[in-house]
């Protein structure tokens, strides 16, 4: 009766993890489980989830650096965009992970890739007032010169803030 209970219980937990996704486990940290989900089904590794994210992006977006770097070691598409373009270097910038944009940089993500609304990761930088992160990203060779859909550039999102740190840096690159 044991046993049979131990292997229901195998089973159980064993559906469970088939049951989340590959990005709910890259949100959670749970490479494990990520090893063991794609040892079963290879071809999630870069599938979007409902929402269009894919599992590179939601590590990326929750922090999790140990499940990014393991999407990543396995193959994971560094530049694979959500619905809007964004990628998971993007979502580094957004969050202010320092260490993430480090490990996708090297790990070779475009840095001037630019979404749906033609914004780089540096445009989004400056944007959203992520100054260091901006700074990091024109250090790292981003081109501040790129203009989006709305023909704007990192500079002129700068100055439509008044941020003159920023423009200082953009116009001194």
């Amino acid at each position: 009766m044991k046993l049979k209970l131990f292997f229901s219980f195998l089973m159980l937990a064993s559906l469970m993890v088939n049951a989340q996704s590959l990005g709910e486990l890259a949100k959670n940290g749970d490479v494990k489980s990520m090893k063991d989900l794609l040892n079963e089904q290879p071809d999630l590794l870069n599938q979007p989830d409902q929402r269009g994210f894919p599992p590179l992006i939601l590590a990326v977006y929750a922090d999790q650096k140990e499940a990014t770097e393991f999407l990543l070691s396995e193959g994971a598409s560094i530049d694979a965009t959500d619905q809007a373009g964004n990628t998971a270097l993007m979502g580094a910038v957004f969050k202010g992970n320092a260490d993430l944009m480090q490990l996708l940089l090297d790990k070779d993500a475009t840095i001037n890739h630019q979404n749906r609304e033609g914004l780089t990761a540096l445009s989004l930088a400056v944007k959203y007032g992520k100054i260091e992160e901006a700074k990091f990203l024109i250090q790292q060779g981003a081109d501040p010169e790129i203009e989006d859909n709305a023909g704007k550039t990192a500079l002129d999102y700068a100055q439509m803030q008044d941020n003159d740190e920023l423009i200082g840096w953009l116009k001194n690159r």
